[in-house]
């Protein structure tokens, strides 16, 4: 088999690679070692910087069936309890919502839009086991097992969505833990869960600072709840992480215990990481790194879903330029990765800036309320998260200069 472009992962980056580049005209194959819809449990933010994308892509036509309430913003809560709410208002050029959008639904949905494109091949069960290159070393297609059978594809150019299961980054050691910031994952979903607002809620408390929980509503009854904790708390949690967030859902003393006081746990309990890794560079000769591939920090600011779209954006228009001749790859694949990745620097250096803050609960309790008496600094804080704002803001101190500003 023959086509311009093979992309290893059919995720969310890899559909989105393969959607963004049959808009430029170009032939693609999509493989993927397992078969969609596949059973995965993750945080499952859309904000709505990604929930644009989703929607200039058509996917959301599919998903406005399944009942999901617009998610208006985001909510906070300190150490002490205190708590803001912020909006996504103004949100030109973005809608002004966000849903949790369960992952394995998001994930269906973009399958089968990129199945409806005839540009696109989708092949499940079809695991890469290699990469084929020329003689100098140029990706040229790859190898592998399609259904137990040994199959290869060629093709002008490699997309590498294949996430933390990159061979190519595996091969060539590309991959590094953060030792510095090392975070786990404990997911499931809840029944019968009632918000008092229809808003992304984070917090934390001294039970599982520097950690926090997540409350992400789904429909109007059903929500997914999570934990990112440090691994001092997780190591409590590893032994039976399912009987640790049955009990801590029925403390008294956690701030929203009454959101979920009639709920009960509609799945199983997942717990997964060290989560946080850099990827030392995203291209090679000939293979673009797209998605988790590149590295991933912290699911605090919610981004994962929206830069991995967008990485797929960026990876299609420089495969572009290079098939419509002229284009010099080294310079291509340079300008590609610095301009990805400086977009991925802002989100890396506000999730730094807050987890720092989480380290020092008396700052983040003077944080979070001096923004539950600043809606214009609450609502800015929403949007910066929801990567609303324009390039080099959510840096630019503006937001420090909205708390400390008089009402």
């Amino acid at each position: 088999m023959k086509t311009d472009v093979v992309v290893m992962g059919g995720g969310v980056a890899g559909s989105a690679s393969a959607f963004f580049l049959a808009m430029q005209g170009l032939q693609v194959v999509v493989v993927d070692k397992t078969r969609f819809p596949r059973d995965k449990i993750c945080t499952s933010t859309v904000n709505p910087y990604a929930m644009t994308y989703l929607m200039k892509m058509g996917v959301m036509k599919e998903l406005m069936s399944d009942g999901m309430i617009p998610i208006e913003g985001m909510q906070g809560y300190s150490y002490e309890g205190t708590s803001y709410r912020g909006y996504y208002e103004p949100h030109y050029p973005f809608v002004n919502f966000g849903h949790t959008i369960p992952r394995y639904r998001l994930d269906a949905a973009l399958s089968n839009r990129i199945k409806q494109l005839p540009q696109v091949t989708l092949l499940e069960d079809w695991a890469v086991e290699e990469v084929i290159t020329d003689h100098s070393g140029r990706a040229i297609g790859v190898r592998g097992n399609h259904k137990g059978h040994s199959a290869s594809i060629s093709a002008d150019f490699v997309i590498d969505a294949a996430g933390r299961g990159s061979i190519v980054a595996r091969e060539n050691g590309l991959f590094e833990m953060m030792r510095d910031h090392e975070r786990y994952a404990v997911v499931c979903q809840y029944e019968g869960v009632k918000p008092p607002y229809p808003l992304f809620t984070i917090g934390t408390d001294e039970t599982i600072g520097p950690g926090y929980f997540c409350i992400f509503p789904v429909t109007d009854s059903v929500s997914i709840v999570g934990f990112i904790l440090d691994p001092q708390v997780f190591s409590t949690v590893k032994p039976d992480p399912a009987g640790w967030v049955d009990a801590f859902v029925q403390r008294d003393e956690w701030v929203v215990r009454e959101w979920l006081s009639s709920a009960r746990r509609a799945s199983d309990v997942v717990a997964f990481g060290p989560l946080a890794f850099t990827t030392k560079q995203i291209t090679r000769n000939g293979i673009l790194m797209v998605g988790d591939t590149t590295g991933f920090f912290d699911p605090l600011t919610g981004e994962g879903i929206g830069m991995a779209i967008r990485s797929g954006e960026l990876a299609a228009q420089t495969v572009a330029r290079l098939l419509g001749g002229g284009a010099n790859w080294e310079q291509e694949h340079a300008l590609y990765e610095q301009t990805f990745m400086a977009e991925k620097a802002e989100s890396l250096e506000q999730s730094r800036q807050m987890h720092r803050m989480l380290k020092r609960p008396a700052a983040y309790n003077r944080f979070v309320e001096a923004l539950s008496h600043n809606q214009e600094a609450a609502n800015w804080a929403a949007r910066s998260f929801a990567n609303m704002l324009p390039p080099g803001e959510r840096v630019s101190g503006r937001l420090f200069e909205l708390v400390t500003s008089k009402q």
